[in-house]
């Protein structure tokens, strides 16, 4: 492979300075490019949906008023397909281009008014049909793109339909797919089940499926100069609620826009494929309005460590019978790591495969470790009951279920008869422990305990040494 191949294996989605288009200092071919293969087929596109008219300015109705709109440019990569040409630096990427429109003047709207909400797939879907694929290895996916959307959506009228265009295209595709069928030459009849595919490469390996985000990533590290840098294999030490609250001067602003935008990238990752980030993230969002400025700087070294373990993903070992195997909901405390708040950590697994994955901070203060314990079990139940419910729905039948902790304390506590009453500090943790005990006793799930070493929800609750974050990502099947 070439460097140009290589730069196109590696390239993503990247969105372009529209004003590219009359800088003097763009090339001339390269904003035909833009022009040829971006805007001329946006523009036929609009033209065969009869989506717009073109009117000379002067020909406006009196009082009209001109919505905001502009043009979005991206960088695409190239199709499997397509060859570079290592002369030619244009050939490595393919011109997208968008003409958009501020919906925010739109007439008798209001902004994020639900009756405009189109659903989109959850993070959990996604790696579910990972599982699936990972269990099935005859099985294919496919990812199917329709262009312009929206615009094949039957409008209620030719003035009100930017606010609404998601939720009005949702309902056609919905429409369209409901009992539709696909049948081969034998007579099988395969139903189509409308679920989407997710952004991030899903590949079949030698061990069966792994999910990662290394062109982003990859794209992410080249911008910060950083695609030589070897990385570090540990994360940096964040101690929640200790840092120090940085003065509110002229730069204040600018640092804090900096530093949660960096934040706000980690988080995209660690959400997705990286769940060894996230305890680690989760701390840094906490800091990043008290001290913007070393919150920026904790985070460069969380880019590193991306940097030295940009080959992981999160793996989906092949082999499995999902049909019979069980739901199993890790909650794991930390407990007030800075003197304050303590640090939930959630992971449910399915059949050993990572389905869904949580850390966030308590809402409540914990005193001892039983109380850290019983708000992370309750967050983690409620948590993974919600992934229950979907697993049930799609396997048609109820999934076995077992929750587990590593506070023996918690979990004596919660086991109980749900006539059993603990005395507990607040009336908060006490109605936790009611809550669990009910609810576990009528859904038939039982709460086990595992060793701190052993429960997977452990490197979600803080930021680990090296050698416990090897181990950590190990039990969150990132390898």
């Amino acid at each position: 492979m070439n460097k140009a191949e290589a730069r196109v294996a590696q390239l993503v989605t990247d969105t372009i300075d529209a004003r590219v288009l009359s800088d003097p200092r763009t090339p001339a071919d390269e904003k035909w490019k833009w022009v040829n293969e971006g805007l001329k087929p946006e523009l036929e596109t609009l033209q065969a949906k009869e989506i717009y008219e073109e009117w000379d300015e002067a020909d406006l109705p009196s009082g009209a008023k001109v919505l905001p709109s502009k043009v979005v440019l991206t960088k695409k990569p190239l199709q499997d397909d397509a060859e570079v040409d290592p002369a030619d630096p244009l050939s490595a990427w393919r011109a997208k281009a968008r003409i958009v429109v501020c919906g925010n003047h739109e007439q008798n709207t209001v902004g994020h008014d639900p009756d405009n909400a189109s659903a989109n797939p959850a993070i959990e879907h996604i790696r579910w049909s990972a599982a699936c694929l990972a269990s099935n290895s005859s099985w294919t996916a496919l990812v199917l793109d329709v262009t312009a959307a929206f615009l094949n959506a039957e409008m209620d009228n030719d003035t009100t339909f930017v606010r609404k265009g998601p939720k009005l295209w949702e309902v056609c595709r919905n429409e369209e797919l409901d009992n539709k069928t696909f049948v081969d030459a034998e007579g099988v009849t395969f139903y189509l089940d409308p679920v989407s595919s997710g952004v991030w490469a899903i590949r079949r390996t030698a061990e069966g499926v792994a999910l990662h985000q290394h062109p982003w990533i990859e794209t992410e590290l080249e911008r910060r100069g950083w695609t030589t840098v070897k990385g570090a294999t540990h994360l940096p030490e964040v101690v929640e609620g200790q840092a120090e609250p940085a003065p509110r001067d002229d730069a204040y602003a600018s640092d804090l826009h900096r530093a949660q935008s960096e934040v706000g990238s980690l988080f995209w990752v660690g959400l997705r494929t990286r769940p060894d980030l996230l305890a680690t993230v989760g701390a840094l969002s906490c800091m990043s309005t008290v001290d913007p400025r070393r919150t920026y700087k904790l985070a460069t070294q969380v880019w590193r460590y991306l940097a030295g373990t940009r080959n992981k993903v999160l793996s989906f070992k092949a082999g499995g019978d999902l049909q019979e195997a069980k739901l199993s909901i890790f909650g794991d405390a930390s407990l007030a790591p800075g003197a304050s708040r303590s640090r939930t950590g959630v992971v449910v697994k399915f059949g050993g495969y990572v389905i869904a994955y949580r850390t966030q901070r308590q809402s409540l203060t914990a005193f001892s470790a039983f109380e850290a314990e019983v708000e992370a079990s309750a967050t983690a139940y409620q948590f993974g009951t919600q992934v229950k419910m979907f697993l049930d729905k799609f396997l048609q039948k109820s999934v076995d279920t077992e929750l587990f902790g590593d506070n023996s304390a918690c979990v004596s506590n919660l086991t109980k008869g749900s006539e059993y009453v603990q005395p507990t500090r607040t009336r908060h943790f006490g109605m936790r422990c009611s809550y669990l005990r009910d609810h576990l006793r009528n859904d038939g799930i039982p709460m086990s305990h595992m060793s701190g070493e052993l429960i997977p929800a452990d490197g979600l609750t803080k930021t680990l040494s090296r050698v416990k974050l090897e181990a950590s990502r190990e039990k969150l099947n990132v390898l």
